[in-house]
């Protein structure tokens, strides 16, 4: 006979693909994996607190990697300002197509890091 998977808080289950790894919690395993599209027959018991822990290292890794792109979106925003024209700092300024490309580059640049820092600090 089978040991039935420890339930997790609010009755549920945790189950994890055996071909993907895919955790979840739920009272009964899924009929296919969102992930590798491998039916119920795949899923097997699994410790609540080990999805918790994979789950938290996934978000870690996650906001490490977000962190890491961050860092060298920064470091392209900071070489494009060094490079640019002294004279004028106004997009409508720039006279050389090179300029206003980089111009708005920076201005691109400067959203995407403003999201990504919302999204490191809710993370």
């Amino acid at each position: 006979m089978e040991a039935s998977p420890r339930k997790a808080p609010g009755g549920r289950r945790c189950w994890r693909c055996t071909v993907c790894g895919y955790m979840t919690l739920a009272e009964e395993p899924p009929d296919i994996c969102p992930v590798c599209g491998a039916t119920k027959d795949y899923f097997e018991p699994c410790e609540a607190r080990s999805a918790g822990r994979e789950t938290r290292r996934k978000i870690m890794s996650e906001r490490e990697e977000l962190e890491g792109l961050l860092r060298k979106k920064e470091e392209e925003l900071n070489e494009l300002r060094d490079a640019r024209p002294q004279a004028s700092c106004s997009r409508k300024d720039y006279s050389r197509p090179e300029d206003m490309t980089r111009a708005l580059r920076i201005e691109e640049l400067e959203d995407e890091i403003a999201e990504m820092k919302k999204r490191v600090a809710v993370g």
